[in-house]
């Protein structure tokens, strides 16, 4: 459903700006097309573009489809009793039923987005007869998988660093990790009888990527005991867990094929930063950077063959370390490089093998290895003669010692709510009659969906569908919807710039503000005149109350000694078998009195501190954007000033039809609470050394002395010239102010300002031609 424009003339106006300025882009490009060039990396991630995640989907699909074809190639159907696939959910199936991704084509079309509701568990389901019994259910559910996905991560994890030659794509599959939980949960005696059933599903695929379920079996045993026989899990009479925990395992399959995907490309970038930094301890860490990413990678990732260094890039070094680069980084280089099976290596053909890029992480974590132990045997030096230590990562994601959600579906919703169960009707899909056992079961007016009809109209009505399912902890509900998304213009992937407007069309339009985003504070904003706003860390934290809860979670933690415990855990980040031994031993030895800290109660602390980060978010826009309380007093109700006010301009209550014309907004009011905002990047070079009242680069840092020594105080400048003294953020927020005014009006920038590196923001705020900031 489309969004209902607040400033309708302007976003028009911002539209048009973007269409003319898609079409120079479009005319531009045509003539320069043959000297397209590769966009430069930084090392900020950034979020895949479209094409990319539809190719990691298609290629993820593609290899799930080939590692599950042959196990349903002669199963017989429960549903039809023919061969050839497993159930309804086939479509070869005579009794097939449409999936979800199939009902969400039909009634959305192809373009949607899923997303969750969060609502409190208590109030969001009725308070029928069995709801303590379910609620004990949904609190054993989620311990019970809790521990079986925590102990099969384990053994995953030791089999991975024990065996790295045996590993396939099995790792990366549902079925997989559904087998190894209920090996978790069976005996010693049945583990091959599992297993073995599992690779016999598989044997028509081909010999290298079957599974070796004897190293398997060993590794296994093996785990078993050093942990004196805890690796099991015992049901205890659980009832209505398996299609939670098989959505369990989904989500953990698609975390290991995820973590070593999206993590490859940073953690050998950070290696060859960390080298040249070690090496070069006097180069800066922009030209490093600037290095690794626009020559390194390629050279690693994409060319057979290894090439010079462009000279663009030598010119941010000095002569002596440019001429030395080369014969340095070739060597390292090439021993990643020959750890590489397959070139170009990419996040899309990385999809097919992921377990392809293992061999260079090991090769880099053993290195990493080898420096904390040599580090570990010079405890007699001086910190500050120790060499900076690299940052280790782990070869696999480490299971989570927290409360689980856990995903209620039509298939689990009677076992776990009794109540929900409802007799289907004649001519009732089977959607539509799950749709109803959970509108019975659940308030659907928490959510602003006020009776069954208008639940069932959602996707006519609101272009929205409830997929019947929602996750759950026991404390809070994530109800699961689809929504439709209007594929965005082409316009919309243009950034106007400040060369773009005018300073008639600013003064008209918008009330420009400067934001310069802080190292330690999330920003400082300049908006004309005295104008300034910031906000600080302390306050963006404190806003919810989150620090308050982690400061009485930590006393805890120390009262019942968890602090110690959490504190002495050995890093699992190592590529030794040994030492990931002695991290198994230490946790089967502490993982009781860790769940048990880790409990239900946990599950409140994570409730509001979802609730204080949205607050939190919405108060920082607002500060921004209208001053919010901290600039705006009269805002403020808990002040006696303010509460004498109020009285004295109350009102009698008047008619309702008085009313509505009294409280109708007036438009200058109502521009200044809404406010459309859109971004312009600035480039500024030395924007926080240059004084706004001069433009004069003549800065200083003030200097405090303490003992015998002086001290630099980095955030505060002194112009020598002016004699004023400047808040480092401040003076960055008016410089930018500075340079897109000079810009409006036609006059360029300023000549101090031309030389850029760094970036930030302008944000202009869409207004009224009555209304100021």
């Amino acid at each position: 459903m489309p969004r209902t424009p607040i400033y309708p003339e302007v976003e028009k106006f911002i539209i048009l700006k973007k269409r003319a300025k898609l079409e120079k882009v479009k005319s531009d490009s045509a003539k320069e097309s043959s000297t397209t060039q590769t966009p430069k990396r930084t090392s900020t991630k950034r979020k895949d573009s479209p094409n990319v995640i539809v190719a990691k989907k298609s290629t993820k699909r593609s290899r799930q489809a080939s590692t599950s074809a042959a196990a349903f190639s002669s199963s017989k159907c429960s549903s039809c009793q023919e061969e050839g696939h497993n159930s309804a959910r086939s479509r070869q199936c005579k009794n097939y039923n449409l999936n979800i991704s199939e009902l969400l084509q039909i009634k959305l079309g192809p373009n949607y987005q899923r997303y969750t509701l969060s609502v409190p568990f208590d109030t969001f389901c009725f308070n029928t007869q069995n709801k303590t019994s379910s609620l004990k259910k949904i609190k054993d559910i989620s311990s019970f998988i809790r521990e079986v996905l925590f102990k099969a991560q384990l053994f995953v994890n030791f089999f991975i660093l024990q065996h790295p030659t045996k590993l396939t794509n099995d790792f990366f599959e549902q079925n997989f990790w559904y087998t190894i939980s209920r090996v978790i949960r069976g005996s010693s005696n049945e583990v091959r009888s599992i297993l073995q059933a599992y690779k016999d599903k598989k044997k028509e695929r081909p010999a290298g990527q079957n599974l070796d379920v004897a190293q398997l079996i060993s590794s296994f045993a093996e785990l078993s005991a050093t942990m004196n026989g805890n690796l099991f899990v015992p049901e205890n009479g659980l009832k209505n867990y398996g299609q939670s925990l098989s959505t369990a395992c989904e989500t953990v399959a698609t975390t290991y094929n995820n973590y070593y995907i999206e993590n490859f490309e940073n953690i050998i970038c950070n290696y060859f930063i960390y080298a040249l930094k070690t090496k070069y301890a006097n180069a800066k860490v922009g030209s490093i950077k600037k290095l690794v990413y626009n020559h390194v990678y390629d050279q690693v990732f994409t060319h057979p063959q290894l090439s010079s260094i462009p000279v663009d890039i030598l010119a941010f070094f000095d002569p002596d370390v440019g001429n030395n680069l080369t014969s340095f980084l070739d060597p390292l280089i090439l021993e990643v490089k020959n750890r590489i099976s397959t070139l170009p290596l990419s996040k899309e053909s990385l999809n097919n093998e992921p377990f392809k890029i293992l061999p260079v992480l090991r090769y880099i974590l053993k290195k990493y290895d080898d420096i904390y132990n040599a580090q570990a045997t010079q405890n007699e030096k001086i910190d500050s003669m120790k060499s900076p230590l690299p940052r280790r990562f782990s070869l696999f994601p480490n299971p989570s010692l927290h409360w689980r959600f856990i995903k209620i579906d039509s298939q689990n919703l009677s076992g776990i709510f009794p109540d929900a169960k409802q007799n289907k009707q004649p001519n009732e899909s089977s959607f539509d009659h799950q749709q109803r056992c959970f509108y019975q079961m659940f308030d659907f007016k928490r959510l602003g969906i006020q009776n069954y009809e208008n639940l069932q109209a959602l996707p006519e009505q609101k272009e929205r569908m409830f997929l019947n399912g929602l996750y759950t902890d026991g404390y809070t509900c994530r109800v699961l919807f689809a929504r439709k998304v209007l594929p965005s213009p082409p316009e919309e992937k243009i950034r106007l710039e400040l060369d773009d407007l005018s300073s008639e069309e600013v003064n008209k339009h918008f009330r420009p503000c400067t934001v310069d985003p802080g190292r330690q504070d999330p920003f400082v904003s300049y908006h004309g005149g005295s104008d300034i706003r910031r906000l600080s860390s302390s306050e963006y934290y404190n806003m919810g109350g989150n620090v308050t809860r982690m400061k009485e979670q930590q006393k805890h933690k120390h009262r019942l000694g968890i602090e110690k415990i959490e504190t002495d855990i050995p890093s699992p980040k190592t590529a030794s078998a040994e030492q990931f031994v002695s991290y198994i031993t230490y946790m089967s030895q502490h993982m009781n009195t860790l769940f048990d800290f880790y409990d239900f109660e946990t599950a409140q602390v994570k409730w509001l501190n979802y609730l204080s980060s949205q607050k939190a978010i919405q108060e920082s826009v607002n500060i921004l954007i209208n001053g919010g309380k901290k600039y705006n007093k009269d805002k403020r109700k808990k002040t006696r000033k303010n509460r004498k006010r109020r009285k004295k301009n109350r009102k009698p209550r008047t008619n309702p039809v008085e009313r509505t014309l009294i409280t109708a907004p007036k438009s200058k009011s109502y521009s200044k609470k809404n406010k459309a905002c859109f971004e312009i990047s600035i480039s500024l070079r030395h924007r926080r050394l240059i004084c706004n009242c001069c433009l004069q680069p003549n800065l200083e840092n003030l200097k405090v002395s303490q003992d015998d020594h002086t001290k630099k105080i980095h955030q505060v400048l002194k112009c020598i010239t002016c004699n004023i003294y400047w808040n480092r953020d401040v003076m960055a927020s008016k410089n930018m102010f500075t340079i897109a005014h000079s810009i409006w009006n036609g006059n360029d920038r300023p000549t101090v300002f031309k030389r850029q590196t760094a970036t930030s923001n302008v944000v202009a705020s869409a207004h009224s031609s009555e209304s100021t900031a």
